[in-house]
């Protein structure tokens, strides 16, 4: 068989197991390598040559400034930012969308994204409207934003490689922006004054009226006591101990009131933890970690980050999933990916 008949082979072979969604991305990109290496298509001392490319370099340096711009606390600086907003849903929706396409322009789009995902739940439940009209228009931003500098997508980097390579010229940080700058600011204008009104308004569904005020069942307070030998544990560790059904949805530490902490983001001792937890994991994570229950004292969601307290406990957990969900984002965009798939797209370029 023609080695190009192989690669298109595998490439369509990892194609529909991306698709399909079954195994983490790497790993089926990490089966694919190992393919065409196995057919002798790719000689074993030049399989793992593509994480010397320029192009995973950089984009490995952008996800470090990525995680440095969320651990420096950006997600505070941009709420302090747009509370002047509040109340008005339409200005929330386009200066967030504009935020997240600036950030995506110079950093990783999946990173931009989570920076920006906890502004705009929060903001979508102090005000009551639906999140799914926040959220589309958040990830559209972040990817039109990427196509304004050479550093705000992979394939810009590749193909500026590319370009150095056969011409002996790359393109500069700004070249994309004339052309980028136009498609984003199309596709950001439409997607806020058009495109979020065409979702649904909530795809929740009907809530039991009976059920909506049954709060205690859902959030519990409790306290790390002083001298814990948990304490220092970050907050997924912490939740590990409920066995992955315990959610921790803020922290109170002295007169600090953080809502939807960073997984990486150590406890101390004297916080008091608002849990999300069914009563057997609570259970659990009580009896491993030694806290202690808060019964006396209620910290509603508004003491946490200036929100209305919501009715449902079941849209908290929404929150609280979704936050937990991007900060576990698998590295589909990142070198990981960029690095294993590029001998197969030296192969096929010639």
């Amino acid at each position: 068989m023609h080695p190009s008949s192989i690669v298109f082979g595998v490439l369509a072979g990892a194609f529909g197991m991306f698709v399909w969604g079954r195994f983490r991305y790497d790993f089926v990109a990490l089966l694919a390598l190992l393919a065409v290496v196995l057919t002798g298509v790719l000689p074993v001392d030049q399989a793992f040559g593509g994480f010397a490319h320029p192009a995973v370099v950089t984009v490995a340096a952008v996800l470090v400034i990525s995680r440095a711009l969320q651990n420096a606390g950006l997600v505070d600086v941009v709420v302090r930012l747009l509370a002047p907003l509040q109340g008005k849903q339409t200005l929330q929706l386009v200066t967030q969308t504009l935020v997240v396409a600036v950030l995506s322009a110079f950093m990783n789009n999946v990173g931009a994204l989570a920076l920006m995902l906890p502004v705009a739940m929060r903001n979508a439940y102090r005000d009551g409207y639906s999140p799914a009209g926040a959220l589309m228009p958040l990830a559209f931003g972040s990817l039109l934003g990427g196509l304004t500098t050479l550093i705000g997508t992979p394939p810009n980097i590749i193909i500026s490689t590319f370009r150095h390579r056969e011409l002996g010229e790359a393109y500069s940080m700004f070249t994309f922006t004339p052309v980028g700058g136009v498609v984003a600011l199309a596709g950001i204008t439409f997607v806020v004054a058009v495109g979020w009104r065409l979702i649904p308004k909530d795809r929740r569904g009907a809530e039991n009226p009976e059920d909506l005020f049954e709060v205690e069942e859902y959030i519990t307070e409790v306290r790390v006591p002083e001298g814990s030998k948990k304490a220092g544990l970050t907050v997924e560790d912490v939740e590990a101990l409920g066995e992955d059904e315990a959610l921790v949805l803020g922290i109170v530490r002295g007169e600090t009131r953080r809502l939807a902490p960073r997984g990486y983001e150590p406890i101390k001792a004297g916080d008091i933890l608002i849990l999300e937890a069914p009563s057997s994991a609570l259970t659990k994570l009580l009896d491993s970690s030694g806290f202690v229950l808060e019964e006396d004292k209620k910290t509603s969601t508004k003491d946490l980050g200036s929100e209305k307290k919501s009715p449902s406990g079941r849209r908290l957990s929404a929150r609280a999933r979704a936050s937990r969900a991007v900060r576990r984002l698998p590295c589909v965009s990142g070198p990981c990916m960029v690095s294993i798939f590029w001998p197969l797209h030296a192969m096929v370029t010639g």
